[in-house]
């Protein structure tokens, strides 16, 4: 079932009308194809309200493909899977009605699971760069000798453990 996109206000009436004949919710959703969840929150709306109409805004953009689209993009994905991304875009906008871009159908196949061919770039270090250790690194094969320290070297004004420092001035 489809669940992305408004209902119709023909659709709307169609939910009502079938309830106030008395048919069950069951077979209201079998019949139009539209989640129960959808079919009691219409006819409970119209109930409270008195109307039909839905004249609150969803937020955000609606998408783009619905699953109809989405589902024609994995064919031809796994159709022509030697095709770029732009061949395959190309291919998919003769057949649609509506034209979308490159990143739109990147974005879309990326959320089908269908990834980049491409492998990923090799770094451009030598062998020989890798193999100096970086001094900033953790992972050091400097170990401390018995005399140094890893304590920070304390000021020449540093306190005794016994004097206790007052900040009042007397």
């Amino acid at each position: 079932m489809e669940r992305r996109r408004e209902l119709s206000e023909f659709e709307r009436g169609m939910i009502v009308g079938a309830r106030r004949m008395g048919c069950p919710i069951s077979e209201v959703v079998r019949e139009l194809n539209i989640p129960r969840s959808t079919v009691s929150r219409v006819y409970r709306e119209y109930l409270i309200q008195g109307v039909t109409s839905h004249s609150g805004q969803r937020s955000g953009r609606p998408r783009l493909l619905n699953d109809d689209d989405r589902q024609r993009l994995a064919g031809i994905a796994c159709a022509n899977s030697q095709a770029t991304l732009s061949e395959i875009t190309c291919i998919f906008n003769a057949e649609a009605p509506a034209h979308v871009s490159r990143r739109s159908v990147q974005r879309s196949l990326a959320s089908m699971g269908y990834r980049s061919r491409r492998p990923p770039r090799e770094s451009e270090q030598s062998d020989e760069s890798r193999s100096i250790p970086d001094p900033n690194s953790l992972e050091s094969s400097h170990s401390l000798k018995p005399h140094d320290s890893v304590a920070p070297k304390t000021s020449p004004k540093a306190l005794k453990p016994d004097v206790m420092v007052s900040t009042e001035s007397s």
